[in-house]
């Protein structure tokens, strides 16, 4: 059938924790990793064209909030009780806000819609990552214009930083002349 092309805005929430490898040197830390879950938060705002039915493409905005980057521990001894103790102390807040542009492609299917992203951050305090990061995933529409994400972030094409699940809005960029006829002429 005809199909009308139009332009789509999604603005996505995403709030996870992430556990990262620490650096034993000169630290008495007894593993690279610690009893410590970092928070991440992520805002994304994505504008894409809607060519037909099956497939969107597009520009998106990521910004994120890593609690890890920065941070470095250390295993203490408490002269009170003699107890050893990890300390781990966050980086600046400059070192844990990234911010990147992005390519994102949509397919989409009957039941869900798979994503990509491939993106350079342009602000990028975080020594641990690089700059060049991925992003894939599904997307599953709960309500009309509301829907929710599980997806893998990535950098580099072979580290995976970590595993998020989000919510989204989508809204619709065309005419409502448009929308109504469209929908009229579905009934």
């Amino acid at each position: 059938p005809k199909y009308d092309k139009h332009f789509v805005s999604e603005i996505l929430l995403t709030i996870y924790s992430r556990q990262v490898r620490m650096d034993t040197l000169g630290t008495n830390l007894p593993s690279q990793f610690v009893d410590r879950k970092f928070t991440v938060m992520g805002l994304n705002y994505s504008f894409m064209r809607v060519p037909n039915y099956r497939y969107r493409y597009g520009a998106s905005l990521d910004l994120l909030y890593d609690e890890s980057s920065g941070a470095w521990g250390r295993r203490v001894i408490n002269p009170a009780d003699g107890q050893s103790y990890d300390r781990i102390k966050r980086g600046k807040v400059g070192e844990r806000v990234s911010l990147g542009l992005s390519a994102r492609g949509e397919v989409v299917l009957p039941a869900y819609t798979m994503f990509a992203n491939v993106g350079w951050q342009m602000i990028h305090g975080n020594h641990r990552d690089k700059r060049l990061y991925q992003i894939i995933g599904l997307k599953i529409y709960m309500k009309d214009k509301f829907f929710g994400t599980f997806g893998i972030r990535a950098n580099n094409f072979s580290k995976a930083q970590f595993m998020f699940w989000s919510f989204g809005y989508t809204r619709d960029h065309t005419p409502i002349e448009r929308r109504l006829k469209r929908s009229v002429s579905r009934r």
